[in-house]
């Protein structure tokens, strides 16, 4: 058959000579190689797949961790769950909990790795505006170590304990707030609320050279004002006074009324001078206070004092301001 006409071809092949050429095989379809031809293709064949094959299996001893990459991480995992690092133990028990390590250390690394999980916390961020709308596009440190830079509404692992949660936006508004996470709880929805920007106020016009914007009126003007018209009034009253005595004596007695009765005459026309000094100076100090006060209230200090003397008196006003 085909086989034994391609082992005889190869036979008469060997037989001959060098130089000598063999003759067609009549009995070979055109274009069939020869057995041999296809041995040596089917073993270049193998050798190829195996050259492809070498660097994964490669690369697979490469992933695996050493034993001394294991001991250091059992080591490590151990110092960091007596010290609350629970994200830091987590990714040392994922590299001895391997089945490249050894067993010992395999065999207390894998239920270590599930009680790690159970025990660390995950909270859920949530950030908006003042106004309610959320944000996403904000950034999360905890502690000065950045956490998130986008919130994707995943659960996030977090060390238990008090932290320091920071939020921040690309406009510059942000806020701080400090928070304890519980060991082993799951979920947990934290939610910020950032401030409201501060609006600028607008820049006051400039105030034009001797203006006077919202000036007031001190009080000590009304308290002045109040004195000159009393002082007016008991000008006018002692004035009258007088001016009905004097009639009276010259009706009855002048040129011969004694002094007692002119005394009297006298000093009601002193106290009606008196009563007037007093209206003018205050309502003078009103006036000046009200024109060059910038709504301060200025009180002026009011003196006065009246000295007799043999026929008349004297009156001394002496004011302050």
């Amino acid at each position: 058959m085909n086989g034994s006409i391609d082992t005889a071809d190869d036979n008469s092949r060997a037989l001959m000579g060098p130089g000598q050429r063999t003759m067609p095989n009549p009995n070979r379809l055109p274009g069939e190689l020869p057995e041999s031809a296809l041995r040596r293709a089917a073993l270049v064949s193998i050798c190829v797949g195996l050259s492809s094959t070498a660097p994964l299996a490669h690369a697979q001893v490469a992933d695996e961790p050493s034993k001394q990459a294991c001991v250091e991480a059992y080591t490590q995992a151990q110092e960091l769950r007596l010290q609350g690092h629970l994200r830091q133990a987590r990714e040392a028990l994922v590299v001895c909990s391997q089945t490249a390590c050894p067993k010992v250390l395999y065999d207390e690394c894998v239920p270590w790795l599930a009680e790690v999980e159970r025990s660390l916390p995950t909270v859920v961020l949530a950030v908006s505006t003042s106004r309610g709308e959320e944000v996403v596009d904000v950034r999360i440190v905890v502690d000065g170590e950045e956490l998130l830079d986008r919130i994707e509404g995943r659960a996030v692992a977090v060390d238990p304990g008090e932290h320091m949660f920071r939020v921040s936006t690309r406009q510059g508004m942000s806020i701080e707030r400090r928070v304890v996470i519980r060991q082993g709880e799951k979920n947990r929805i934290l939610k910020f609320r950032l401030p409201a920007r501060d609006v600028p106020k607008p820049a006051e016009p400039p105030r034009e050279a001797g203006a006077r914007q919202g000036r007031t009126i001190p009080g000590s003007v009304y308290v002045l004002g109040v004195v000159s018209a009393v002082a007016v009034g008991g000008c006018a009253y002692f004035g009258l006074s007088g001016k009905s005595r004097q009639d009276d004596l010259e009706s009855r007695c002048a040129p011969n009324c004694t002094e007692d009765e002119t005394d009297a005459m006298y000093r009601r026309y002193l106290f009606s001078d008196i009563s007037l000094g007093v209206a003018l100076v205050s309502a003078g100090a009103a006036t000046w206070i009200a024109l060059s006060s910038d709504g301060e209230d200025k009180v002026p200090s009011l003196e006065a004092a009246s000295y007799p003397m043999p026929g008349g008196g004297t009156l001394l006003l002496r004011q302050r301001f």
